[in-house]
């Protein structure tokens, strides 16, 4: 399951069967132009198509696009579209190994939990948030973390486990503002 996310990430470009990007240029205002003013230094200058959205996903983002900017020893980051599909791919991995973590927590035998992780693994939309530049894959990996510490608090009633979940629902709603359902 885990070579699918990774799999379907390498393969596809991110403009690829892309969601909001918008376009590739210092104008865009999808996911691509709230990148373009991220690495650039600043906010995006207003709140139309997707500048609405909390930053967190995109400063990560941009900060793994400067990182191999040193790298490659270069200025231009045209090139780099892949590095937030990257991020992306990372939290969809996350998501399926906590989930996995939740059915074990739950005590939920491990030829069944063979269902509910293909359904996760294959779902297409679960498939098509792993490869893109956007903030869906991020927010559900915030959201799946700040159940297992639930769960986890639950059972063990610990002060570091609600910290967890306070971290998680935080930074899922800095990532995107309906994470705080969970809440």
């Amino acid at each position: 399951t885990l070579f699918r996310s990774i799999g379907y990430t390498l393969y596809t470009h991110a403009f690829t069967r892309s969601y909001d990007v918008g376009m590739n240029n210092a104008e865009g205002v999808g996911h691509w132009g709230y990148f373009y003013h991220i690495i650039n230094g600043h906010l995006p200058p207003g709140n139309e198509y997707q500048f609405y959205q909390p930053p967190l996903y995109y400063i990560v983002g941009a900060f793994f696009v400067k990182i191999m900017m040193l790298i490659k020893g270069t200025n231009e980051w045209g090139g780099l579209e892949y590095i937030p599909q990257i991020v992306s791919c990372v939290c969809s991995i996350i998501v399926m190994i906590t989930t996995v973590k939740i059915m074990d927590r739950l005590n939920i035998k491990k030829a069944v939990q063979v269902i509910p992780i293909a359904l996760l693994a294959f779902y297409p939309a679960q498939i098509f948030a792993a490869g893109r530049i956007n903030n869906d894959s991020m927010v559900q990996m915030f959201i799946i973390l700040s159940l297992y510490a639930t769960l986890k608090w639950h059972q063990s009633q610990k002060m570091k486990d609600i910290i967890f979940i306070a971290f998680a629902i935080g930074l899922g709603m800095m990532t995107k503002i309906n994470c705080a359902i969970t809440a």
